[in-house]
C-alpha cells in the first residue's frame, strides 16, 4: 500500500513486485490526504484490503 504524493513510494516498483498492491491517490506516506472525510474514506478501503489478505492466508 502506499500514496502518490509519498516521496518514498514506488508504484512501478510495487506494481512489478507481483504483489497485490493497493494505491492510493494523491495520499501521503500516512495515506492521508488534506480533507478529512477522504482520509477517512481510505483508512476504510485500507482496512477492507488488509481483511481481504488476512483472510487469504
Amino acid at each position: 500500500m502506499g500514496g502518490t504524493a509519498d516521496p518514498l513510494w514506488d508504484g512501478a516498483v510495487a506494481a512489478a513486485s507481483g504483489a497485490q498492491v493497493l494505491e492510493v491517490e494523491g495520499a501521503d506516506h500516512s495515506l492521508e490526504v488534506h480533507d478529512w472525510r477522504r482520509s477517512h474514506e481510505i483508512l476504510a478501503r485500507v482496512a477492507a484490503a488488509v481483511e481481504e489478505f488476512a483472510a487469504r492466508l
